[in-house]
């Protein structure tokens, strides 16, 4: 995603708003703006400046991927051209203020100085953990006041000295919110869901090697040198969990957000001013949002706070970490990707590497289209970018979802794409997850879906167009999440009723709905993207059938334009009373240049298999009927008897198999239709869940080969394609009760004759054991398909 600003500083200023210091001028200098508009103009500028310098900065030496939620500048423009550009704007105003008021400038480069010595002070912690850090209880307490009055006290009193021309008759107030500010800043790092969603990480103070005011305190309240001493010396994921978990303790938690409401009496006006909204939870403090205006009174403060070492202003120097300044503003958008950041642990990461490295590696290697090099790339693509958003490992305690990607739970889907000529590529899809996905925080795992969107689209350089469309009209609104949660039960049984026709229909256990699956097909040493909506959602809170809902939604798509495919759609959906059949949205996301291939996919289900069923819909009702379709038909006749696992073949089109396997709705079938901008033309794509037709995997590899070998492809010579799949995911024949298999689709274009996949579902490790099957290293468990 190109950035649409010109500079990294305009591009942070768009994200969070010119003047940013607006308020705090007209409530402590209400007539400042009319009396001296100029000086006015100039203190905004210069605080603007100082504060969004040193937030670009501050992102750099903590590598935060986020700011308000969206990408950080360093990783849009580089972290060289952030930092030059930070200093250059500094520079100017400096120059700049040396012109038209140096009475100001001297001021400005005080405030500089200071600034940067609390940052230093706090750079030399983060660089020492506990070895430069005061011993005694009382020490420690004076050190960090002294490094915030220094650090972010130093720019709210340059303020207060702009406002007084010099003078300081604001200096008092301003220190007492500057620690304000910091205590607020610091207890939101580590306590506050929203904060870390902003930022784009769970305590990320901590993780840096911060010593914030909540790791004071826990070396205060609990003594806890061992165990935070270890995680600021070490970094360590597990060792920050261990030492995350003394700073949520009741004792570390409630001296912290004490503190912080102690800090706020008499700064009720600045506090409201200052606006950070983001809540922090407390166990035992009334109420949610421990960043409102205090009620107590002065002498009920907190032993923490020492409004002496408030005041003193120490010249000592130091060194700093995080925040030169007080964090911005948290985003008001109406979804839940204000909740938080769940990164789930080095452990889980280690987890499905061991899982999944091994079973894309196995099938790139048997589909003997990648060299050695793109297989490298792919794997390390697929470490860095998607195996960190598949949530925490299935036996790990803060386990609170399964993914929906496959029937088995595993949330990495891997498919063999095999074309006319027999060639296989890799591709697979996964859900976005982590660790607070399914909980009360995030029940639908919105919040990963929507970053790793961001993120991909980002990194791939695609267009985002359709993916930000798709997502403001597919993706819940807090308030449609609250609604249906509870209600959801009731919803999936009226579907069922609906679709079968009975009402004694047993409801599948299923605690949420998902919201985004994202696939990679893998080309080379690249990546193509595609997304995958629910429909079902919106269809669930707003009443309005899926197909109508969406086709509603594809008329208004920017750069689609594709109004008489859809109409088409619609009214054959209609005759055959399946308006609300549509069951997924898919999109291509490819660079702008290439928007006009690019495919919106809308997939329905049926509830029959028969052939008669089948051709009804690729034709869609006798709408499509052109040479291509009908010769696709052909084909698919050819080989529909081994997809349904009916080794007889199949004598009337009008039969329709029973579902013989696993199939939680009930789905019989489902159709894909493919609609490219401007073309009237849908491509139409046929899914069979062939795991509902078989008895086992066994059966189902040998009607592969047996479908294979119907379309003269080398994967259908006896036993090859079942070393492939025993290869990636061990043995046909076992004992699980969901299958290795997960469906597959057909498609016919002049261009490209027969296309096929095959969708796989890994088994799901449980109770850390893996079900049955290790992957080796050797060059035997890889199926050499070189010489078919």
């Amino acid at each position: 995603m190109k950035p649409t600003t010109r500079c990294p500083f305009d591009y942070l200023v768009s994200q969070c708003g010119k003047h940013h210091f607006k308020t705090f001028v007209q409530l402590l200098s209400p007539l400042l703006q009319d009396e001296d508009p100029d000086r006015y103009a100039l203190i905004l500028d210069i605080m603007d400046a100082v504060h969004f310098s040193a937030i670009l900065i501050d992102d750099i030496a903590n590598q935060s991927a986020l700011r308000r939620n969206q990408p950080a500048a360093h990783v849009v423009f580089g972290e060289t051209e952030t930092a030059t550009r930070a200093y250059l704007v500094l520079l100017r105003v400096v120059n700049r203020t040396m012109r038209e008021n140096p009475v100001l400038a001297g001021e400005l480069l005080n405030s500089l100085e200071e600034i940067h010595q609390g940052q230093d002070e706090s750079l030399v912690w983060r660089r020492d953990g506990l070895e430069t850090f005061p011993v005694a209880d009382d020490e420690r307490l004076a050190a960090y006041v002294r490094m915030s009055r220094l650090k972010t006290g130093s720019l709210f009193v340059l303020l207060g000295r702009l406002l007084a021309n010099g003078g300081t008759e604001f200096d008092d107030l301003l220190v007492r919110f500057g620690l304000y500010a910091q205590l607020q800043h610091d207890c939101k790092n580590i306590y506050s869901p929203e904060y870390a969603l902003n930022k784009g990480s769970v305590a990320e103070d901590l993780r840096n090697g911060e010593l914030s005011y909540p790791v004071v305190v826990a070396l205060i309240e609990n003594k806890a040198e061992g165990i935070v001493g270890e995680a600021l010396r070490t970094r360590s994921d597990g060792d920050t969990e261990q030492a995350l978990r003394v700073l949520e303790s009741p004792a570390v938690k409630d001296a912290c957000l004490h503190a912080l409401e102690a800090a706020s009496v008499g700064l009720e006006d600045l506090v409201e001013a200052w606006g950070r909204r983001e809540k922090m939870r407390s166990d035992t403090l009334d109420g949610d949002d421990l960043t409102r205006p205090s009620t107590i009174t002065q002498h009920e403060q907190d032993d923490h706070v020492d409004r002496a070492a408030i005041d003193a202003k120490s010249d000592a120097s130091g060194s700093s970490n995080k925040s030169l300044t007080p964090p911005e503003t948290a985003p008001t958008t109406d979804t839940l990707s204000e909740t938080a950041v769940g990164d789930i642990s080095s452990v889980d990461v280690d987890y499905w590497t061991r899982r999944c490295v091994p079973i894309i590696g196995s099938l790139l290697k048997s589909c003997r289209v990648y060299s050695e090099a793109e297989r490298e790339t792919q794997l390390r693509f697929l470490q860095e970018h998607v195996l960190p958003n598949l949530g925490p490992r299935p036996s790990s305690p803060g386990s609170q979802i399964q993914s929906m990607a496959t029937f088995s739970g595993f949330p990495l889907q891997p498919s063999i794409n095999l074309s006319g000529s027999g060639q296989a590529k890799v591709r697979y899809t996964f859900e976005p997850l982590d660790s607070l996905s399914g909980t009360e925080v995030d029940p639908f795992a919105l919040a990963p879906a929507q970053r790793v969107l961001e993120k991909l689209s980002t990194l791939l350089g695609v267009w985002p167009g359709w993916i930000d469309a798709l997502i403001a009209a597919y993706h819940p609104t807090r308030e449609e999440v609250e609604q249906l949660h509870p209600n959801l039960h009731e919803y999936l049984r009226g579907v069922l009723v609906r679709t079968t026709g009975r009402q004694d229909v047993q409801v599948p256990p299923m605690p949420r709905m998902w919201v985004c699956f994202v696939a990679l097909d893998l080309e080379g040493a690249s990546q193509a993207l595609k997304v995958y909506f629910d429909p079902k959602i919106k269809e669930a809170v707003t009443g309005i059938p899926s197909c109508k809902y969406t086709c509603q939604i594809l008329r208004t798509v920017d750069r689609f334009g594709n109004a008489k495919a859809v109409d088409m759609l619609e009214q054959f959906l209609a005759e055959e009373h399946s308006i609300g059949a549509v069951e997924l949205i898919a999109i291509d996301c490819v660079p702008e240049e290439m928007q006009p291939s690019a495919r919106i996919k809308v997939y329905v289900h049926t509830m029959s298999n028969s052939f008669q069923t089948v051709r009804k819909y690729m034709t869609m009702g006798g709408r499509c009927m052109d040479p291509a379709t009908l010769e696709g038909l052909e084909n698919l006749h050819d080989v529909w008897y081994s997809l349904l696992g009916e080794s007889q073949g199949i004598v009337n089109e009008e039969y329709s198999k029973p579902l013989t396997g696993f199939s939680s709705m009930q789905h019989h079938l489902y159709f894909s239709y493919e609609m490219t901008p401007g073309n009237a033309d849908p491509g139409v794509k046929v899914y069979i869940p062939v795991q509902s037709y078989a008895p086992d995997d066994k059966t189902i590899a040998q009607n592969y080969e047996a479908n294979f070998r119907q379309l003269n492809w080398p994967w259908g010579e006896p036993g090859v394609y079942e070393a492939v799949i025993e290869s990636a995911l061990g043995p046909v024949k076992h004992s699980r009760a969901t299958f290795l298999h997960g469906g597959s689709s057909f498609i016919f274009s002049k261009g490209r004759g027969v296309y096929q996949s095959i969708y796989l579902d890994p088994p799901l490790e449980e109770g850390g054991n893996i079900a049955v099957f290790e992957h080796h290293d050797d060059q035997d468990t890889i199926v050499d398909l070189g010489n078919m």
